[in-house]
């Protein structure tokens, strides 16, 4: 079994975010998601950008955590559709 994380991001402590606040003001508390691997490599997709991966951490002042136990072969293949959406372009 791997263990994949869905981070939540609550941005009321963010000064600059406009546009999360709005978001998590229409449906609260939180306004966009990332999924994490367990080699810390994350993925995500933001207005106006490309999907990224990358090896990253998670501030848990901003983040909430949800994490899903799944078979092995379950997390490669989310791990290959998140390649192929970033190999293809992908773009919000």
């Amino acid at each position: 079994m791997e263990t994949l994380r869905v981070w939540f991001y609550d941005p009321v402590q963010d000064t600059h975010g406009i546009f999360n606040k709005m978001v998590a003001y229409a449906d609260p508390p939180f306004c966009h998601c990332e999924l994490q691997f367990e080699d810390t490599t994350a993925c995500s997709i933001y207005v106006g950008s490309k999907v990224i991966m990358k090896q990253r951490q998670f501030d848990p002042k901003y983040y909430t955590a949800v994490q899903l136990r799944v078979p092995r072969e379950k997390a490669d293949l989310a791990y290959a559709l998140c390649l192929e959406k970033l190999n293809s372009g992908v773009s919000f």
